[in-house]
């Protein structure tokens, strides 16, 4: 019985080594193959910027077979179209942030392949080749490329920032690391004083509002394509936008009111975030604060009684006009205290029912100026 035993197990033993060395070597096998894979994607020759560079032959772009990718087959045509051309490629973008090495995640790329050849309505030349966005990992793969010689700008890097050096795309997949400089918030305070130089120390919060302007100027290193049949150019717009809420009580410090963080420019788009403060019986303060790279910036402003600013009002024919509602505005400059500010003017609006709005420059180390109001037609 033992020795029926032992021969069975014998027999298992022989039947699972083949079977295990099998296992085995085939995991090697696959384990090889794919770091084979991985360091092939990762070794790609960094492109220099390309100064010498040829555009391909005009005369030989129409007739040259290309396929349009899947998302140019999509798009409606008109006369303006310049469809990107398609590819059996993949390209995987690993955005990190330069100065702390973190993933940027959902940060916005343009994707530009260099001397794409020309077509009917354009010549040959850089041209973009998709717009993408990173997810939360910092990662983003764009398929259907062709191989080639590509760049990205990376919208959302920081103001003046340098685009990161070409890079080639082959075969498959590849892999490609860039590290930007990401645009830092701007630490933002104001200091607000009343006529005495004396600093006002609770205000209601309103809503703080964006606004931003695209610029679309191209880069140096570009080869832009050029319409064969010019006409008006084609630009970028803008946007607005912001955080909503009721506005709320908050109280200055040494260092004044903290606004919080503001936006900071990027490399396609200057932004300038509004917040206003209101007091009880003065005027309203308005920080409209700028983009500018910088780690902390400091606005200050002086503010009166909303009855002052007022009372010098006049009707163009020098009667007295009859104000049943009315508010004023004055707008912050950057400033680090009482005394700089008197030697600075601000805007102030003045905005009245029944007639039309005033604005005009004041100096807080002078009297205010006559204040003319015109009825509304």
């Amino acid at each position: 019985m033992n020795l029926v035993r032992g021969l069975s197990l014998t027999k298992s033993v022989r039947i699972a080594i083949p079977v295990l060395l099998v296992a085995v070597l085939a995991w090697i096998g696959l384990t090889g193959t794919e770091s084979r894979e991985r360091s092939g994607t990762r070794e790609q020759a960094v492109i220099e910027p390309f100064p010498d560079r040829e555009l391909p032959d005009e005369e030989a772009t129409p007739d040259t077979p290309v396929r349009p990718s899947r998302a140019a087959k999509k798009k409606k045509k008109s006369a303006w179209d310049d469809p990107v051309q398609g590819g059996s490629a993949t390209l995987v973008l690993e955005v990190a942030d330069r100065d702390t090495h973190q993933p940027a995640a959902h940060f916005d790329l343009e994707v530009w392949r260099l001397d794409a050849p020309g077509n009917e309505n354009w010549t040959a030349g850089d041209q973009l080749q998709a717009r993408v966005r990173t997810n939360k990992s910092g990662s983003v793969q764009v398929e259907d490329l062709p191989e080639g010689a590509y760049r990205v700008i990376g919208s959302d890097a920081a103001q003046a920032s340098e685009d990161p050096p070409a890079f080639r795309v082959g075969e498959g997949t590849t892999r490609i690391l860039l590290e930007v400089p990401l645009p830092k918030p701007i630490q933002t305070f104001v200091r607000v004083y009343d006529e005495h130089g004396n600093p006002l120390r609770t205000a209601r919060r309103g809503p703080t509002r964006h606004s931003k302007s695209t610029h679309a100027d191209p880069p140096e290193w570009m080869r832009p394509r050029q319409p064969r049949d010019p006409g008006d150019a084609i630009g970028l717009g803008g946007g607005a936008g912001g955080s909503f809420h009721r506005p709320y009580r908050i109280h200055a410090d040494a260092r004044g009111f903290d606004l919080g963080r503001v936006r900071a420019n990027t490399r396609r788009s200057t932004i300038r975030s509004r917040v206003r403060l209101g007091f009880d019986f003065h005027a309203s303060v308005l920080v409209e604060a700028s983009g500018e790279p910088a780690t902390e910036r400091t606005y200050a402003v002086v503010v009166l009684p909303t009855e002052r600013f007022l009372q010098s009002a006049c009707l163009p024919d020098g009667g007295v006009p009859v104000i049943t509602a009315g508010f004023v505005v004055v707008t912050a400059i950057e400033a680090r205290d009482y005394a700089s500010l008197l030697r600075q003017t601000c805007k102030v609006e003045v905005f009245c029912r029944g007639f039309k709005a005033v604005e005009f420059e004041w100096c807080p180390a002078e009297a205010l100026p006559p204040l003319v109001l015109e009825p509304e037609e």
